[in-house]
């Protein structure tokens, strides 16, 4: 190979890096320019116990007594926000009333 030959190759092999390192660079530049965060929504759910149930009404039911056959139990829920509590032991005259 003469020199001239020598300067060609390396000359074109010069050019070639050049090339391929500026493509490289450009396609990096590119990404994160395009790359946009976008602020952050926040879910708001406007959905809870209070405004989606229908919880207002009479409760009624037995529940488990260590003493007794059991405790008759009726729980008014109005729709004012308050309530009334009433138990009745079984087996018993007495009854219990709160509000």
């Amino acid at each position: 190979m003469t020199r001239k030959t020598i300067k060609k190759s390396a000359a074109i092999l010069a050019m070639t890096s050049l090339v391929f390192l500026s493509c490289k660079n450009q396609g990096n530049s590119n990404t994160e320019n395009k790359v946009e965060q976008q602020p952050k929504q926040e879910f708001v759910d406007e959905h809870n116990a209070k405004n989606s149930l229908d919880w207002a009404g009479i409760y009624e039911g037995t529940l488990p007594c260590a003493s007794c056959p059991g405790i008759n139990t009726t729980l008014k829920l109005n729709a004012d926000l308050t309530f009334e509590l009433t138990e009745v032991y079984l087996d018993e005259e007495q009854s219990k009333q709160f509000c």
